[in-house]
């Protein structure tokens, strides 16, 4: 008899529990058996639903961190623009003021990194108290605004998934635990009748494959999957 464990996709136990429920049947000596798996197998499908919901979550918090960063680097390149303009047409005193290691040491960063990198140059900016900070002040303020609440918000989707994720992965081990009674169980009450014993359990192909793997970092890092549907 296999028994799945923890990396064994979702789908697979799903597909366990309802043969060992059919093949269990309506036979008295097996109530106690079927009653436990349907418990665990109710407990894993809420946690599975969960998970998927907070994965799915995951992808417009996603799109607004990959939108501010755009929008935040497009203030930094025009503010560049206008800070050479002033300097006469090159990059001079005042754009090497403003932006002392580059352009790109701003607008290639990504995520918190990013948003500090335009706060120090907020700092600078309004420091000269020209037109220029009079203008690029408010646009550069509400840039790094924006980028940091879409950071915050994309965290904390992430940090919903993770909880979920554990959550799926206690419903697994619950399960897994239901299971080994339900074999216990009947290994003994069919101790001298193996056919009818390995007719309960079905079998299936062991995978090294998870449905609950994370991702963090950048906007473009790749975030949990979803567990398949049961079909």
């Amino acid at each position: 008899m296999q028994t799945p464990s923890e990396k064994t996709p979702t789908i697979t136990f799903f597909r366990l529990a309802d043969y060992h429920d059919e093949a269990l049947g309506a036979v008295a000596e097996h109530a106690p058996c079927k009653a436990r798996i349907a418990t665990a197998s109710t407990q894993l499908e809420a946690a599975a639903a969960a998970y998927d919901a907070s994965v799915r979550a995951l992808g417009r918090p996603r799109a607004r961190v990959r939108l501010a960063d755009l929008a935040a680097d497009r203030v930094v390149d025009q503010l560049y623009l206008a800070a050479v303009s002033a300097d006469g047409g090159r990059p001079g005193t005042g754009t090497r003021g403003l932006f002392p290691e580059g352009k790109t040491a701003i607008v290639e960063p990504v995520g918190p990194s990013e948003v500090v990198a335009l706060r120090e140059l907020l700092d600078r900016v309004t420091a000269r108290g020209t037109a220029l900070a009079t203008e690029w002040g408010p646009r550069l303020s509400e840039a790094a605004t924006k980028y940091r609440e879409a950071l915050a918000a994309r965290d904390a989707a992430r940090d919903l998934a993770a909880a979920r994720r554990e959550q799926l992965r206690e419903g697994k081990r619950v399960w897994i635990r239901a299971y080994r009674q339900n074999q216990g169980a009947l290994v003994e009450l069919y101790a001298s009748d193996k056919r009818t014993l390995e007719s309960l359990f079905d079998t299936f192909r062991n995978t090294a494959r998870s449905d609950e793997d994370d991702g963090g970092g950048d906007p473009g890092a790749a975030d949990p999957a979803p567990t398949p549907a049961a079909g």
